[in-house]
């Protein structure tokens, strides 16, 4: 006859059982949470969990159209993307902005959407997960070139600052993915590019005085300042060094005021129109700039060297792809100069000094009286 058995052990088993039971419960209910919230499977990337989230419909179009969801798909690196909701692109509003972002058929603007949305990735290779986050606010560089985002983690929130735009709260954090994770946040963030135009790269910039005053000179700041949907700008800035090399009498000409046109037009010649980044520009391209009056009104790129031929002179472009709400600009080193360019200041006339009607008059009363006085003169010898 075997024992009873052991009540203790009992009692121990079901606690186990029921602790197992509670915790596969909650885990069911973490999954099904997330599901219903519309997020794909965690074996999935981060392209899936947007694709699958039935909150995430504007992002989702926008990353296939800005060509981002095969760089986002990479299984060799992880991602940290900031997913900003439907109701987050919504409230943007209808700015000109939100429409060449969001309303771009021709895609002028796919550039700058593209920017955008790599405003959203961190560029560290990692998962940061909402645990790792400072309490303090940190930057972290993002895929936006140069750009980054201040974040910082105090429970029960998570916050991303944009400088000069706002915060974005996430909403839904560690959705993770097999190349990443997913934070949900209620705002879209704006990377500096949004933020300004093509004149303002230039005059924010210390090595660009002498353009940013010709630019004044020429009356052109409010012509590349336009926010047109259906046309952006590519500016070939000549830094303060490219202006040095021209001889001093030819800056000295262009900033006569009877040369206003002339140095309109030069600048012109460095501008072209569509957004034209450098991955765009293709060995032996000839581009033809918004400049008119010139003979020969082109130049050439050429990949070797990354450079820019025009007339005789060559000029290297230094810094690529600095965008901006309405166009992008490439530095160059030399002003680009067409041929046949030639600048000269009208030459000064000496003014005839006029006479008046009583002057004339007086004038012509004194050569009579001469005259008689001499006619009787002469009158008298005889």
């Amino acid at each position: 006859m075997g024992h009873p058995p052991d009540t203790r052990v009992l009692n121990k088993k079901n606690q186990q059982i029921l602790r197992h039971s509670t915790h596969m419960h909650m885990h069911s209910s973490l999954l099904l949470l997330a599901l219903a919230c519309g997020f794909a499977s965690i074996n999935a990337t981060v392209v899936d969990t947007v694709v699958g989230s039935v909150n995430h419909t504007t992002l989702e179009l926008l990353v296939t159209r800005a060509g981002l969801v095969t760089t986002l798909s990479a299984t060799n690196r992880d991602f940290t993307v900031f997913a900003p909701t439907d109701d987050a692109f919504t409230a943007l509003g209808s700015s000109t902005l939100v429409t060449k972002l969001t309303t771009d058929p021709v895609g002028i603007w796919l550039p700058l959407l593209e920017d955008v949305l790599k405003y959203h990735v961190l560029e560290a290779n990692s998962t940061v997960l909402a645990a790792a986050l400072p309490t303090a606010a940190q930057e972290f560089p993002t895929l936006s070139t140069g750009s980054a985002l201040s974040v910082k983690s105090v429970a029960p929130q998570i916050t991303a600052v944009s400088p000069g735009v706002g915060a974005a709260t996430v909403n839904i954090a560690d959705l993770t993915s097999n190349n990443g994770v997913v934070h949900s946040i209620n705002t879209v963030l704006l990377p500096p590019s949004t933020q300004r135009d093509v004149t303002g790269i230039v005059i924010g910039s210390a090595a660009h005085t002498t353009l940013e005053t010709l630019l004044g000179s020429a009356s052109l700041v409010a012509t590349l300042q336009a926010q047109a949907q259906g046309s952006a700008f590519t500016v070939f800035a000549p830094n303060d060094d490219a202006f040095d090399k021209l001889d001093s009498a030819t800056l000295t000409c262009l900033q006569d005021s009877s040369n206003v046109d002339l140095l309109a037009d030069l600048l012109k010649f460095h501008v072209v129109s569509g957004f034209v980044v450098s991955s765009a520009l293709t060995d032996g391209q000839t581009i033809t700039p918004l400049s008119t009056t010139f003979t020969t009104n082109s130049f050439t790129f050429e990949a070797t060297g990354t450079k820019l031929m025009a007339g005789a002179g060559e000029a290297a472009i230094t810094v690529v792809d600095l965008l901006a709400n309405n166009g992008v600009v490439h530095v160059i080193d030399t002003v680009l100069v067409p041929t046949g360019f030639s600048c000269s200041i009208p030459a000064e006339t000496t003014p005839v000094p006029s006479i008046d009607s009583a002057s004339s008059a007086s004038a012509s009363g004194f050569l009579i009286a001469g005259f008689l006085a001499a006619l009787a003169v002469v009158q008298a010898r005889f």
